[in-house]
């Protein structure tokens, strides 16, 4: 969770603030440095808006940022009284850097935005596994600028969890968009989606289950079993994990059919999770039984969409064969 802390701080805070107070300097001398110093800092919001990992900080805090930009670009546009003029080098790497640094979140950006599309047309239609609510995708989509599964895909030191390669990680947040009580909570039950139902998504059978690896804080990571609890079901040719599950929870077992809707479990924090959400991406029929991430990765859609990073998941009931009945 530090990790999480310091990404925010720098990525979330300091720099979109830093910039705010660097276009409202403006330049005395050099209106085209003004220019792009404005152009840099609104690629960098773009950038922001796609990338970024609204986790401590909810989404309308970005659209204050557009707001104080709107602001600093009045204020360094101002009329100033005449400068001295600065040597024509350091004017020339000011341009440069500024140019460069616009160059850079565009083409970041870019790449992000090509991980909107699944990268083939074979993709596993899924129904919401989640109960009603509200929900945000953490990590999700076909690039690793928002997906950080995606590094699975070609290291071949990772290639053991392969299948995970276009996973999403969902959380339930609130109307301002926190998934939580407080910043960084340790107590699980201030999570919003700990403990909520988990239902099948489709069709098919339980080619795996477990059940008994505990919920554990937030500081504690149990990287000897990366799901946790899972559900691994077979589903027309594909499987599809979800993982993550509380302790306890899990209602099937190996080998039982089960329908689209039908109770599963429920969202915990077991396994390699820094805190509680679901884990759920679609891969090929693992070469070994019940192998929930040795497979080759499925593009996957919910509810008929491609689920990417900062996607809101709104489930207004359940779907057809859900009923009560979780442990």
């Amino acid at each position: 969770m530090t990790d999480i802390i310091w990404i925010t701080l720098l990525g979330h805070i300091v720099l979109p603030v830093g910039m705010i107070l660097w276009v409202a300097a403006g330049s005395r001398a050099d209106p085209c440095e003004s220019v792009l110093k404005l152009a840099a800092a609104v690629a960098y919001g773009v950038l922001l808006a796609v990338v970024g990992v609204w986790l401590l900080l909810p989404p309308p805090v970005w659209w204050g940022y557009a707001a104080g930009m709107v602001v600093a670009a009045a204020a360094g546009c101002r009329p100033r009284r005449q400068a001295a003029p600065n040597p024509r080098g350091g004017t020339a790497l000011r341009r440069l850097s500024a140019a460069g640094l616009a160059a850079v979140c565009i083409a970041a950006t870019g790449v992000a935005w090509i991980g909107y599309s699944p990268p083939s047309s074979q993709v596993v239609a899924l129904a919401s596994p989640l109960a009603p609510g509200s929900y945000a995708v953490l990590n999700g989509g076909y690039s690793i600028l928002i997906n950080p599964h995606m590094k699975t895909l070609h290291r071949s030191e990772l290639a053991a969890f392969r299948g995970q390669s276009y996973a999403l990680d969902i959380v339930k947040v609130d109307g301002w968009g926190c998934r939580a009580n407080g910043l960084l909570p340790q107590s699980l039950e201030d999570y919003f989606i700990f403990g909520v139902p988990v239902y099948a998504p489709c069709a098919g059978v339980v080619a795996a289950a477990e059940d008994g690896i505990p919920d554990r804080d937030p500081t504690a990571l149990e990287k000897r079993s990366p799901a946790g609890n899972f559900v691994l079901l077979e589903c027309g040719g594909a499987q599809v994990l979800l993982a993550h599950l509380m302790q306890g929870s899990v209602a099937v077992a190996r080998g039982e059919r089960v329908q689209t809707g039908q109770p599963l479990a429920r969202v915990g924090n077991s396994g390699w999770s820094s805190e509680p959400h679901l884990h759920l991406h679609a891969q090929t029929v693992a070469a070994a039984a019940g192998a929930p991430f040795d497979a080759d990765p499925l593009p996957l859609r919910v509810d008929g969409r491609t689920l990417v990073r900062g996607s809101r998941l709104e489930v207004a009931g359940p779907p057809h064969g859900r009923a009560n009945g979780l442990p």
